[in-house]
């Protein structure tokens, strides 16, 4: 089971805060167990349990230590130079749709892949529907991407409104919550795509 790297970087700073105080306590058994043949050998099992305990801490920042993917902006340089309103995406363009007029754009003429065009249309689909914005679904199995392995934020049983689906859908291009937006349109999946 993968933990979510804030989950492991708590874990390791509780680990490293506990150390001094464990280290302390690990001595004091040493004195009483070379007391009595019994303790020493409770001594001896729990010094062989820290010392796992702390080849799995090692494991963790490891694991903590590894930096994020780069985003395909990023690797194209398109984060490169800043813009007026300090955007964190890569692209922007925000076109006056009365007169045409373009009223900010950022990168506008780069070409990038059309992953997130599929989640614009799912939130298109959704909202022509009409459907309660305040109904809760439930993230279900079904919307696990089993086929490239994507992570998530919303685990199995979360519970949102279609609403709050609908803008982790579109702002956080979050997976699952497209997915379960689909299964609970009129028709399910098959009728979304249509």
């Amino acid at each position: 089971m993968k933990l979510p790297l804030p989950m492991l970087l708590l874990g390791l700073c509780l680990a490293v805060g506990t150390a001094v105080p464990a280290q302390a306590r690990e001595a004091q058994h040493k004195v009483h167990a070379a007391k009595s043949g019994a303790t020493a050998t409770k001594a001896r099992t729990k010094q062989r349990l820290s010392s796992a305990r702390a080849a799995q801490l090692r494991k963790v920042a490891l694991v903590a230590a590894v930096p994020a993917r780069p985003s395909f902006g990023q690797i194209q340089g398109l984060h490169a130079g800043g813009d007026a309103l300090d955007l964190k995406s890569s692209v922007a363009l925000v076109i006056d749709q009365d007169t045409n007029e373009v009223l900010f754009s950022k990168n506008s003429s780069a070409v990038l892949p059309i992953a997130s065009i599929t989640k614009l249309m799912t939130g298109l689909v959704v909202a022509e529907a009409k459907q309660p914005l305040d109904e809760v679904l439930t993230i279900t199995q079904d919307d696990i991407d089993t086929e490239k392995g994507s992570r998530s934020r919303l685990a199995v049983g979360t519970q949102l409104s279609r609403g709050e689906m609908m803008h982790l859908a579109l702002m956080s291009s979050e997976n699952r919550a497209a997915n379960a937006l689909g299964r609970h349109y009129p028709g399910g999946l098959e009728a979304a795509v249509a």
